[in-house]
């Protein structure tokens, strides 16, 4: 299913003539930072660098890139230094000898009698000339400390094309049949067709080997069935193979706004068919856009939460599939975290839950990025700290709807006890988790009516927290560094010794008013909790810190409201 939907989503990218930025099969786009302009004589004519910008360089159309491993094997007519002059100081001579010569017979088996050939085969007959030559150029320097891929060209040859774009080379390459393939039904388009061998790799998963790591893959005897050797395990056609990686590599480019990436997992994502406003905008939307328009996120979930009140929302119809594929680098290949084939309007929807969970009053923004969601559950808000694979599971929670998993809130309490606080980030969570997986109903703000004890305990507790500090201002620790992890699970323990605490901390008040008033608040709190329970189940102690989170707000508010009106 997954290497369907990106062989329909090449298809139809390749289709498009205004946006035709996938090869067609046996091609690819190429970034090549240098050109090497030959004459018609095989001479060294000039070096055209391309780059652009110390990381970029312009795209090339050039043929396919070969799969390369410990072994040789060249690129035609495009290529490293080792491959085209047989250079590299930290290479061992024999080895970069079988580079050049592999590279030289690729050129070999194109036809001779044309001109761009001919330039080539003649410029790489004498190594030692074609490096001089080369050498002897200013872009030599470049060339040598980064060691980029290098194109020939034919100088004045029709639009600056590439010696492997003219037609001869393409006709060839056409025309070369895959007589040791073998023969076979592809999985992915149910054709007969010549199956590939090897696929190749994906680029652009952070994590993974720079050079790529394959999504499909068979190296050991485990992975093996009947005897059967590589991708004869699972048959794709050449084709196939090739479109898929195509679509795969360009939803992964570094220009693309379909992907983002979230802790270990970098999530990609695409309609089924073009017009499709959610591919530009989902990253965004979980706060991975464009950072130079701060207001586009805002914007964008406001709409897409009013979109039911005003007749908006999926420009596409509920038949066609939207498609999310996470992933995660794992040894030498790819690991696929998740894949939720959906619809537009259905991630939508989803995502206005996820949206309207979250919301919480007195935080620095409604509705906080994804990142610094997650962030707040990890050792020193970093997220490679998080749990392994909670990540992943958040994400396919939140676009399919499905419950968190229950790793989400032991982790948000872990951390709430590890570091005795609890902020707007991590209580949005654990809000979240319980209207998701424990159907309860959770308000923004304080809710004085909440039917949950554990909930009002919380509250309890923030009013015997707020009455310590008042009692003794500048305190440096109070009653939540000892006592919230016990309170928060075994209350029955603690709260008698907070209970006397509380009313040592209320004589302490020099303001009568005010020690009455608090004292009248805990006890009105009080009577909605019949007791002290022993024991705080996991969702009992989300319901205490969302009610201690609360209450908290609600105390600081009317504060801040009490000095403005006094001044």
């Amino acid at each position: 299913m997954i290497l369907q939907a990106l062989y329909e989503y090449y298809r139809r990218k390749s289709a498009d003539a205004e946006n035709a930025d996938m090869a067609v099969s046996g091609w690819q786009w190429k970034e090549i930072p240098f050109v090497l302009v030959l004459d018609a004589a095989g001479k060294l004519a000039a070096v055209d660098d391309c780059r652009k910008g110390k990381k970029r360089a312009r795209p090339f159309l050039v043929p396919q890139e070969v799969k390369r491993t410990v072994g040789i094997a060249s690129n035609l007519l495009w290529d490293k230094p080792s491959y085209i002059w047989g250079y590299d100081p930290q290479g061992k001579p024999e080895r970069l000898q079988k580079q050049r010569d592999a590279f030289v017979a690729c050129i070999l088996h194109l036809p001779q009698e044309d001109a761009g050939v001919k330039a080539a085969i003649a410029y790489l007959s004498d190594a030692e000339a074609a490096l001089a030559q080369a050498q002897a150029r200013p872009e030599w320097q470049a060339i040598a400390e980064s060691a980029p891929f290098i194109a020939l060209r034919l100088d004045g040859d029709e639009g600056n094309r590439l010696i492997c774009e003219r037609p001869a080379v393409k006709d060839a390459l056409q025309n070369k049949t895959a007589e040791d393939a073998p023969q076979g039904v592809c999985l992915v388009t149910g054709n007969a067709a010549p199956i590939a061998r090897l696929h190749a790799p994906i680029k652009g998963v952070p994590g993974a080997q720079s050079s790529g790591a394959p999504l499909v893959s068979f190296n050991d005897d485990a992975f093996r069935s009947y005897g059967k050797e590589q991708g004869d395990n699972a048959p794709v056609s050449e084709a196939a193979a090739d479109a898929y990686t195509k679509a795969l590599n360009h939803l992964l480019g570094k220009d693309s706004r379909q992907k983002f990436q979230c802790g270990g997992t970098t999530v990609v994502f695409w309609a089924r068919r073009q017009g499709e406003a959610l591919e530009s905008g989902l990253a965004a939307l979980l706060g991975f856009g464009d950072k130079d328009d701060p207001d586009y996120r805002t914007n964008a979930i406001h709409a897409l939460l009013d979109s039911p009140h005003k007749g908006g929302g999926a420009e596409l119809s509920a038949e066609d599939n939207f498609y999310l594929l996470g992933l995660s680098p794992n040894a030498a290949r790819l690991s696929v975290r998740f894949w939720l084939p959906t619809t537009a309007a259905g991630v939508q929807d989803n995502l206005r839950e996820f949206f309207e969970q979250i919301r919480l009053v007195a935080g620095k923004t409604l509705y906080p990025t994804l990142r610094s969601l997650l962030s707040s559950l990890a050792l020193l808000y970093r997220l490679e700290n998080l749990p392994p694979l909670l990540d992943g599971a958040v994400l396919q929670s939140i676009f399919s709807g499905a419950p968190f998993p229950q790793t989400l809130l032991a982790t948000a309490l872990r951390r709430m006890r590890a570091e005795r606080m609890l902020p707007h980030l991590r209580a949005a969570l654990i809000k979240a988790y319980l209207i998701r997986n424990c159907k309860k109903k959770i308000a923004m703000s304080l809710d004085e009516t909440n039917p949950e004890p554990a909930y009002h305990l919380g509250r309890l507790f923030a009013v015997l927290e707020k009455t310590q500090e008042e009692a003794q201002p500048g305190i440096n620790a109070t009653i939540r560094d000892r006592f919230y992890g016990a309170a928060s699970i075994r209350p029955a323990s603690v709260f008698p010794i907070l209970a006397k605490l509380h009313m040592h901390h209320l004589r302490e008040i020099e303001n009568g008013g005010r020690s009455v008033n608090l004292e009248k608040m805990a006890a009105g709190i009080f009577s909605k909790v019949s007791g002290f329970a022993s024991l705080l189940t996991l969702e009992e102690q989300g319901l205490f810190a969302i009610g201690y989170y609360h209450q908290r707000q609600a105390l600081f508010t009317k504060a801040e409201t009490s000095e403005k009106q006094a001044a």
